[in-house]
């Protein structure tokens, strides 16, 4: 989880329950968050003006992460790309083995 604001838990390690909606039935979840390290995006500042020849992986992580999360939540994501659910107009059978074509959507990470 990246936060843009320190969140008020320290450095202790913090467990919840959360409960979703499910169908028939309610799911709970147990989720636990630990602070761990604050992101630089001056690192990559760095990095990217030539000031330092380190390449900060922890802030290239987080920044995937937020770029690929609407992508998500919008289309199917498998590896490294994203697919959007076939259009009920394309009926064009695979085989008898429930076979289906999903295109790939332009926005791959």
């Amino acid at each position: 989880m990246y936060t843009r604001d320190d969140i008020p838990i320290g450095q202790d390690k913090m467990e919840f329950e959360v409960t979703l909606p499910g169908e028939g039935k309610d799911r709970v979840f147990r989720v636990a968050i630990k602070w761990l390290a604050k992101v630089s995006l001056y690192a990559l500042e760095e990095a990217l003006e030539g000031r330092t020849r380190t390449i900060p992986l922890d802030v290239i992580q987080a920044l995937d992460v937020v770029m690929r999360h609407l992508p998500s939540m919008t289309f199917t994501p498998v590896g490294r790309s994203f697919f959007s659910s076939p259009d009920t107009s394309y009926n064009h059978p695979l085989g008898g083995r429930g076979s289906m074509v999903w295109f790939s959507s332009k926005c791959e990470a």
